[in-house]
């Protein structure tokens, strides 16, 4: 719920473009309470659907890649008026 809630306010602020470097692996590292660092580790494809999804119609993706070496996805997405 929190990163639906994180872009619904990037939604709301409307910027120019939106550019995004998620990890999907888990983290080395492990938060106070034992869980892994990376709460939400997901494949490439549902970080670029979930995030025209919040985003929405007005946001078009226009650069989108996998980095299978560092197990992380880069996004970029414009806002269009």
């Amino acid at each position: 719920p929190d990163i639906h809630r994180l872009f619904a306010k990037v939604r709301n602020s409307a910027p120019q473009y939106v550019f995004l470097n998620v990890s999907t692996r888990k983290a080395f590292k492990r938060l106070p309470d034992g869980t892994n660092a990376h709460i939400t580790v997901k494949p490439a494809k549902w970080w670029l659907a979930t995030v025209q999804n919040d985003l929405g119609p007005r946001f078009t993706p226009t650069f989108a890649r996998e980095d299978l070496l560092r197990s992380e996805v880069t996004l970029c997405l414009k806002r269009e008026d």
